[in-house]
């Protein structure tokens, strides 16, 4: 899962949303620091990503793209179901993108002061750049897959990944939305279970 997908699983709480963003940028003392809902939204994060690189019909999707793009698979499909999330907004969600892209920025700003001081300069730019609609545009697709070649110890198994997903597009799109409903009711099942140790955890205080 890449970010947009991630803030969607997290929407309901704005440290939830900041967590989800922070667990990719932050290293393990430092998201220590954090304050407790935030950390929360990091735990998310971790449980989202664990349910989704065992998932079969994510392996099968994965399978589908290493024959191209080798071990930077998975990475290349993380990116992509943004891009399918974003095709298929109407079907996930009842609001419009737009409103659910002002809460993702309201709540990332709301804790732009637990960030290092390197990411409060960059998430200004980040925010107002359309960056969480890009992904949903061959161009903003482009754009990334750039960035990640530039960081990859391999940046040649990047190469072509838009073409592949031109390639591959509806079996990649019958696979996210086999999918996406399956995370939606984990992470739900996920946050419900919290919910209710915090519950007992007050009634015990």
């Amino acid at each position: 899962m890449n970010f947009l997908a991630h803030f969607f699983l997290a929407r309901e709480d704005p440290a939830w949303v900041a967590g989800n963003f922070l667990a990719d940028y932050l290293r393990k003392p430092q998201l220590q620091a954090l304050p407790a809902e935030v950390l929360e939204g990091v735990a998310l994060h971790l449980e989202i990503d664990r349910i989704t690189d065992s998932h079969p019909l994510v392996r099968q999707q994965v399978r589908l793209l290493h024959p191209a793009h080798g071990k930077y698979a998975p990475v290349v499909l993380d990116v992509l179901f943004d891009y399918h999330l974003w095709h298929n907004w109407a079907r996930y969600s009842g609001a419009p993108f737009e409103e659910f892209e002002q809460a993702v920025f309201q709540a990332l700003a709301s804790y732009q002061h637990v960030m290092p001081p390197d990411l409060q300069q960059r998430l200004p730019r980040m925010l107002y750049s359309e960056w969480l609609r890009s992904y949903g545009t061959v161009e903003g697709l482009a754009f990334t897959f750039g960035r990640l070649q530039r960081r990859a110890s391999r940046p040649e198994w990047l190469e072509g990944a838009t073409h592949t997903h031109a390639t591959h597009l509806a079996a990649l799109d019958e696979g996210f939305n086999a999918f996406f409903p399956q995370i939606i009711e984990a992470v739900g099942n996920w946050k419900a279970a919290l919910s209710l140790k915090k519950e007992g955890d007050g009634k015990r205080s």
